[in-house]
C-alpha cells in the first residue's frame, strides 16, 4: 500500500497526452452540445475527428520514440463483435453481393412497379442508412480504442473521467436553468416536444436521462474511490483526517454538488424508465462496492451509502414529481410503443437471419405499421428489438455478447483488482444502458453512446496495478 493515497497507482513517467489526448477531451466535453450529435452532419464530424486523433496519437509515439500500447483482449474482442456486425450492415447495403433470394422484397415490389428488372437490389431496405449505420458503428469502435490507448495510464484516465463528470454537471446546470427560468427551448430552438421536462441540449428526454444517469454514476466513482483510498491508506487517523481535509473541496465538494444538481435533473426529466435503469445501476455499483470493504472500512462504507441515500432520497422529495406522474399515467393510459412491438416482432420473424438493413427501421416499419399505431414511429423503442430487425438475429447476438463479454470482464476486475471503482463503473453503466435499452434508443444517440464508450474502455483498460503482498498479521491491509 502507498504511504500517501495521492500516489496510488501514479509512478512511472509523465503520461503523453498532445493533441490525440485533447481532441479526446474536447469530444467527451462537446457532445451533447450540438443536440446530443443526433444529426448527420455530427456523425461525419466526428468520424473525421477520431481518425485524426488516432493519427495525431500513433505520431506523438513515434515522435517520443515509444511504442504505441497495446489493447486489452476483451476490449479487442468485443470490437470484434462489433466490426463484424458494422461489416454485416456493408454486405446488407451492397448490391448484387448476395444471391437474388437473399434481397429484400421491397426491391422485387419496386421492380415489378416500375417495370424494370435492373435495380440495384440489396439486403437492405434503404442501404444508404445501412452504411451510414456501419459507419457510425466503426466510429465508436475507433473511438473506444483512442480511449483506451490514453486511459493505459491512470493519471490520463483519471482526468478523462474528472472532465466527463464535470461536462455532465454543467450540462445538468444549464438544463436546470432553462427549466426553472420557464425558457423552453433546447439551445437557440424552441422545444416541440417534452415541454415541462428537463432536456438540456438533448432533444429527447429519455435519451439525456440515460447520459446524466451515467455522470452521476462517473461522479460516485470518484467520490468513493478517493474516500476508500484514504480510509486504506498507512497514515495514522490523524493523518487520514487531514488527507481527507486537504483533497475534501475538489474530490468531496464538488462531486456532491455534481451529484446533487444530476440527481434533479434526472429526476425532472421525467423519463421513468431512466429513473429505473439509473436506480438499477446505482445498486449494482454500491451492492459490490461496499461487499470489497474489509473490517472498519466497511462501516464508512454504510456511512457514505446513507448520505448518498439521504441525499437523492431529499432531491426525489423535492422534484420527483414529474417522474411520478409519468408512472400514473402509464398504468392509466398504456404506453403507445406497446402497440408498435408487435408488428416489430412480426418484421423479425419475417426476415430473422438476414434483417431488413442495419439502421434502416424508419423505413422498414413503414411496411408493417397499420391503424393499430397511431403515432409516427421512427424509432423502436427498444434497441434489441430495432437491432434484431435491422441486423437480423445473428447481427443482434453479437452485439449483445459483445456487451456481455465487456460486463462479465469489468465484474471479475472489479472483483479482483485492488484498484477496482474503475472497472466497477464500466459494468454500472452496462448496467444501466441495457435496462434502458430494453424500451427506449439512447444508444442510438452519439453523445450517450460516447459516454458508454468512455466509461467502458476507461475501466477496462488501466494496467492493474502490482498487488502488494499481503501482511499475514493484518489481512484487511492487502484488500
Amino acid at each position: 500500500m502507498q504511504s500517501s493515497v495521492t500516489r496510488s497507482g501514479l509512478g512511472g513517467p509523465a503520461p503523453l497526452r498532445g493533441l490525440s489526448f485533447w481532441l479526446l477531451a474536447t469530444i467527451i466535453i462537446l457532445s451533447p452540445l450540438p443536440l446530443a450529435g443526433a444529426r448527420p452532419i455530427w456523425d461525419s464530424l466526428l468520424t473525421v475527428i477520431v481518425a485524426v486523433a488516432l493519427l495525431a496519437h500513433v505520431w506523438h509515439r513515434a515522435r517520443a520514440r515509444r511504442p504505441v500500447t497495446g489493447f486489452p483482449a476483451v476490449l479487442i474482442a468485443a470490437g470484434t463483435l462489433v466490426v463484424g456486425v458494422a461489416v454485416w450492415g456493408g454486405v446488407q447495403a451492397t448490391p448484387g453481393l448476395v444471391a437474388p433470394d437473399w434481397v429484400h422484397p421491397a426491391w422485387i415490389m419496386a421492380a415489378q412497379t416500375l417495370g424494370t428488372g435492373d435495380l440495384p437490389a440489396a439486403i437492405s431496405v434503404a442501404p444508404e442508412q445501412s452504411v451510414r449505420t456501419a459507419i457510425t458503428f466503426l466510429t465508436y469502435v475507433a473511438f473506444g480504442g483512442l480511449v483506451a490507448l490514453h486511459c493505459r495510464r491512470e493519471k490520463n484516465a483519471t482526468l478523462l473521467l474528472t472532465l466527463f463528470m464535470l461536462a455532465q454537471g454543467a450540462y445538468a446546470i444549464y438544463g436546470l436553468t432553462m427549466h426553472l427560468s420557464g425558457l423552453e427551448m433546447v439551445l437557440w430552438y424552441d422545444k416541440d416536444a417534452y415541454r415541462g421536462s428537463v432536456t438540456s441540449t438533448f432533444i429527447n428526454r429519455n435519451s439525456y436521462a440515460t447520459y446524466v444517469g451515467l455522470g452521476l454514476l462517473a461522479t460516485l466513482t470518484l467520490t468513493l474511490r478517493y474516500v476508500r483510498r484514504v480510509a486504506q491508506s498507512d497514515l495514522s487517523p490523524r493523518g487520514k483526517v487531514l488527507e481527507f481535509a486537504s483533497g475534501v473541496w475538489g474530490h468531496v465538494v464538488v462531486p456532491v454538488l455534481v451529484l446533487s444538481v444530476g440527481t434533479i435533473a434526472l429526476l425532472l426529466t421525467g423519463s421513468r424508465m431512466g429513473l429505473a435503469a439509473f436506480t438499477t445501476a446505482a445498486l449494482v455499483f454500491l451492492v459490490v462496492w461496499l461487499a470489497r470493504l474489509r473490517g472498519r472500512q466497511r462501516w464508512v462504507g454504510y456511512g457514505l451509502l446513507a448520505l448518498v441515500l439521504i441525499v437523492m432520497a431529499g432531491n426525489f422529495a423535492l422534484s420527483g414529481d414529474t417522474t411520478m406522474a409519468r408512472f400514473d399515467a402509464l398504468f392509466e393510459r398504456g404506453d403507445g410503443r406497446f402497440t408498435a412491438y408487435p408488428l416489430v416482432l412480426q418484421a423479425i420473424e419475417d426476415r430473422p437471419w438476414l434483417g431488413h438493413g442495419l439502421g434502416t427501421f424508419e423505413t422498414a416499419f413503414r411496411l408493417y405499421r397499420d391503424e393499430t399505431v397511431g403515432v409516427f414511429f421512427t424509432r423502436a423503442h427498444s434497441d434489441y428489438l430495432e437491432l434484431a430487425m435491422g441486423a437480423g438475429l445473428p447481427g443482434a447476438v453479437a452485439m449483445v455478447l459483445a456487451f456481455a463479454v465487456l460486463g462479465v470482464a469489468g465484474m471479475i476486475a472489479a472483483l479482483r483488482r485492488t484498484e477496482f471503482e474503475r472497472p466497477l463503473l464500466a459494468v454500472a453503466a452496462l448496467v444501466l444502458v441495457a435496462v434502458h435499452a430494453t424500451v427506449d434508443f439512447s444508444l442510438q444517440i452519439p453523445a450517450v453512446a460516447l459516454a458508454v464508450v468512455l466509461l467502458v474502455a476507461n475501466g477496462l483498460a488501466v494496467r492493474a496495478p502490482e498487488q502488494p503482498k499481503a501482511d499475514p498479521s493484518d489481512v484487511d491491509r492487502s484488500q
